[in-house]
């Protein structure tokens, strides 16, 4: 035989069968605790003097050094001979008070009981009842002030199965009642305001527990708490003992949760035995399997993980309650977007310009995205795999659907990309040459600051261009001599990534808007202009898109026996006459 086969056999130091003084503590477990292996004696010993020998404290598997292992307040000797309480819990029952707390409020609520989870039978636990001034010996009847004294819709059960406040119509004060928000096919969470009351923010999945085993004598809670804070967000339980009942809920997209069955109590008319069995069923949606799901009414996907297999029908009808200490998880993954320009200041708006970039990522943090797939609309992904990508715009109007696969589910987010509507040329000043009159000519030059609207997006990857334009004249330019040329076409002209409310992206430079006229002594009134092509493209092979059609023009006309003459570009613009000291704006 294998030297390594022999050694398997052997029982290990901590197992009982390796017991040398036969006192029914094994030898590694003395050692570790500072008992001799050797001395049999020591098993009626009390090390740390709470009540319980040294075999006692073996075999309740409580801390042999310490007196209060549960640190509720009571030695352990005490849990285990005088109250009957369980000295690793804190709170055996599970009513949400510690041991300590029942036996010391015993004095005013004489029903109180650390051993039974609800007191007084009315299926709500009494240290909610407590938490909330309600009476733990008093049945909350369904026809009384008390069962919704908020007057938000919810009785009590449903205030305590949603983690709900009973005398705050709204919990979480996002602006909706806890009654309209609890899931209505579908609905919101009444107890997290970070679905802004709005179902679309939620998934909504039912939750199911109870006990379908021939006992039918146990009641569950189906608990589900926030991963990143340990608030419970579900407290789902049945209003019986027994059968499995289901409700609807809500989790918040972009949130990991934590799932956990917590025993609630044994029906007080079962007689059979064991009393408690632990028997019970526990399921999402119908279903106890765990991966990739969908919500109901299309409210999206989420993950189950439930490596112990909690969502089951388990029977095993013994003593022993299995499920403490064990959970899994759900996953309720959330596309969140932010656009790289830093203006407007909604950087999580939907609707964004032509050529805009979005860095996108999946919440919760820590999930893994198996691929970024752009399932409609055009546009570029600078990754297709990992926590983030960047998706960049396509340089004409569309409807963008990107999708990210997250351990099998699908979460999408979908953007408006919208082209400018206009352009927008306001006055800044006059320009460096200004103004200048001589017997028989005058000039102005003024300069525009250049906006793309609307201001509503962001156009920093806009190149924008002029085109070239006949000169057309009229009245009073088509006598005498007045020497305007056809417009050049110029372009491309880059835009900043700022934006200015009310007005648009800016451009970094400023059209400078000027030319002379003669002055010919007609008093006749007449135009010379340039109807301009304004159009635009982005660097992503679209063509060259017509933007706007913007009318540069110079106007002249006698008032009162003086000539005037308007020079205009879109919306800005000056005017002069000879006898003035400086040319004046027009009014925008």
């Amino acid at each position: 035989m294998k030297q390594s086969e022999c050694a398997s056999d052997k029982p290990s130091y901590d197992s009982p069968a390796w017991d040398t003084d036969s006192d029914g503590m094994p030898d590694g477990w003395e050692v570790g605790n500072l008992l001799d292996p050797l001395d049999p004696a020591d098993a009626h010993g009390d090390l740390d003097t709470d009540g319980l020998t040294n075999l006692q404290e073996h075999r309740h598997g409580t801390d042999q050094l310490k007196e209060d292992t549960d640190d509720d307040g009571l030695e352990d000797g005490d849990e285990v001979n005088v109250h009957g309480t369980n000295p690793l819990r804190p709170d055996t029952d599970g009513d949400g008070f510690t041991d300590l707390q029942e036996i010391t409020l015993k004095a005013n609520w004489p029903c109180l009981d650390p051993l039974a989870w609800d007191s007084d039978g009315d299926m709500l636990p009494d240290g909610w009842e407590l938490q909330y001034g309600l009476s733990p010996c008093e049945c909350a009847a369904t026809n009384s002030l008390a069962w919704d004294a908020d007057n938000d819709g919810l009785g009590l059960l449903d205030e305590y199965r949603y983690c709900t406040d009973p005398f705050n119509p709204d919990t979480d004060g996002d602006g909706v009642w806890d009654g309209d928000e609890v899931p209505h096919s579908p609905g919101s969470c009444p107890c997290d305001a970070d679905d802004e009351g709005d179902p679309a923010n939620c998934v909504t999945l039912k939750l199911t527990v109870g006990d379908p085993s021939g006992s039918n004598s146990e009641r569950w809670n189906f608990e589900v708490s926030e991963e990143a804070t340990g608030r419970t967000v579900v407290r789902h339980c049945d209003d019986g003992f027994g059968t499995p009942g289901s409700a609807e809920y809500a989790l918040v997209k972009g949130k990991a949760y934590t799932l956990s069955l917590k025993w609630g109590a044994s029906d007080p008319a079962y007689t059979g035995t064991p009393k408690p069995d632990y028997d019970w069923q526990a399921l999402i949606n119908d279903s106890d399997e765990a991966g990739a799901r969908e919500g109901l009414y299309g409210t999206g996907a989420f993950i189950v993980e439930d490596s112990y297999g909690l969502l089951t029908e388990e029977t095993h009808g013994n003593e022993f309650d299995i499920t403490i200490g064990e959970t899994g998880r759900i996953i309720v993954p959330k596309i969140v977007t932010e656009t790289v320009a830093t203006s407007p200041p909604d950087r999580a708006r939907k609707t964004i310009g032509v050529g805009e970039e979005v860095t996108l990522r999946v919440l919760p943090e820590g999930v893994d995205v198996f691929l970024w797939d752009r399932t409609q609309g055009g546009g570029d992904l600078s990754y297709y795999s990992g926590s983030t990508t960047t998706y960049t715009a396509p340089g004409a109007e569309d409807d963008v659907t990107i999708t990210a696969t997250v351990e099998g589910a699908d979460c999408s987010v979908s953007f408006s990309v919208i082209e400018p509507t206009g352009v927008l040329l306001e006055n800044k000043e006059l320009g460096p040459t200004p103004y200048t009159v001589q017997p028989t000519w005058m000039s102005m030059e003024y300069q525009a600051t250049i906006y793309l609207q609307p201001d509503s997006v962001n156009f920093y990857r806009v190149l924008f261009y002029e085109s070239a334009a006949e000169v057309i004249k009229t009245g009073y330019f088509t006598q005498g001599t007045h020497n305007f040329s056809d417009h050049p076409a110029n372009g491309p002209h880059h835009m900043t990534a700022i934006v200015i409310p009310t007005k648009g992206t800016l451009a970094p430079k400023l059209d400078i808007i000027g030319g002379y006229i003669n002055l010919t002594g007609s008093t006749a009134s007449g135009d010379a202009y340039w109807n301009i092509l304004w159009s635009y493209e982005v660097p992503d092979g679209t063509p060259e898109r017509h933007l706007e059609t913007i009318r540069q023009n110079h106007h002249v006309e006698t008032v009162n026996g003086t000539l005037r003459w308007t020079l205009t570009k879109d919306q800005s613009g000056y005017w002069f006459s000879p006898n003035m000291t400086a040319p004046e704006a027009v009014s925008q």
